[in-house]
């Protein structure tokens, strides 16, 4: 993988193990990660429900310790660090954006905004400006006076994003951004995050199981079973038709079934992020037998012999009544 000399490294995980519980309960589900975030770019985490996304993301976020390896944020050493000090990280180098979005119901878009930066350490000099300058790098500073209530679900996501922005952070996590949003406020979102990604300051990480992010990514990441199975940046060079194809492993985007021949293709066009996808599960239509139409075959019990037909008739559809014959 070739990394622009230009960018450089705002997060560093090194052999990050993590381990809950103990004895037959044991549970590892990361075995040895190493990872780099490089600024200005957009980096997409995928794998199976299983493979250790959320964990490494908590980790990442200093939200978990990790049982074994390093972590640095924005050149800060978590190593050995208590719950008070990895706090404090996260609250001055990380964003975070949710799926569900996290706004406080009874605050507007900008207070929202405003609590990220009451939280962090460094003073802001003008909270209101501040905020309302996140607001208009999503393009939402004529709704910095709704509340969540009034705004559409792409609007709180981006309200989340603005958030993420506030006072700075070096890096911005966010996890399946586009899970609970339709099509075109998904392809918004994606638009804004890679935008966001952009800046030399800044890193962009999010987890996704969505295959029309793809088209978005700088780099891709795939994880399985608590390792790095391939780390790639997809090619984004104009073939002549606008178009940008990413390969990556039907397994990842599915919960690790591939059938077929294991592989999912994207094409997105102009950023639509249209897919297509080959799955063995197409071919599962097969003819089932019509075992609710067989006859039944008669019986003999001491002479007397009873048929039972199909209880309902194949023309009218209306139940037939069951004939005895005696012998």
């Amino acid at each position: 993988m070739t990394v622009n000399p230009a960018r450089k490294v705002l997060l560093e995980a090194s052999g990050i193990t993590k381990v809950f519980g103990t004895g037959a309960g044991q549970v590892m589900p990361l075995k040895g990660v190493d990872l780099k975030l490089y600024s200005g770019e957009l980096t997409l985490l995928m794998g199976p429900s299983g493979s250790g996304k959320t964990t490494l993301l908590s980790i990442l976020g200093c939200i978990l310790s990790p049982t074994d390896g390093e972590l640095t944020v924005a050149g800060q050493s978590t190593l050995g660090a208590d719950a008070e000090r990895l706090a404090d990280i996260r609250r001055n180098h990380v964003g975070f954006v949710f799926q569900s979005y996290n706004l406080f119901p009874t605050m507007t878009a900008r207070e929202n905004v405003m609590l990220a930066l009451d939280v962090r350490s460094k003073a802001v000099p003008d909270p209101n400006a501040d905020a309302l300058r996140a607001l208009e790098a999503v393009g939402l500073s004529h709704r910095a006076h709704a509340y969540p209530a009034k705004l559409s679900g792409g609007e709180k996501q981006r309200v989340a994003i603005a958030r993420a922005l506030a006072g700075s952070p070096a890096v911005i996590l966010a996890d399946e951004p586009t899970a609970a949003l339709d099509a075109e406020n998904g392809r918004t979102v994606m638009a804004l995050l890679s935008e966001v990604a952009k800046d030399t300051s800044r890193a962009v990480l999010a987890v996704t199981h969505d295959h029309r992010t793809l088209p978005y990514a700088d780099r891709i990441i795939l994880i399985d079973d608590g390792r790095i199975e391939s780390d790639e940046r997809p090619d984004k060079s104009d073939n002549g038709g606008g178009t940008t194809q990413v390969h990556i492993s039907a397994g990842h985007l599915n919960g690790g079934n591939s059938g077929g021949n294991g592989t999912s293709e994207s094409k997105a066009s102009n950023g639509n992020g249209s897919a297509g996808s080959a799955s063995a599960a197409n071919n599962a239509a097969a003819a089932k037998p019509a075992a609710n139409n067989a006859q039944a075959k008669p019986a003999s019990t001491n002479g007397n012999t009873t048929t039972k037909p199909n209880n309902r008739n194949r023309a009218t559809g209306r139940r037939r009544k069951k004939v005895k014959h005696h012998v």
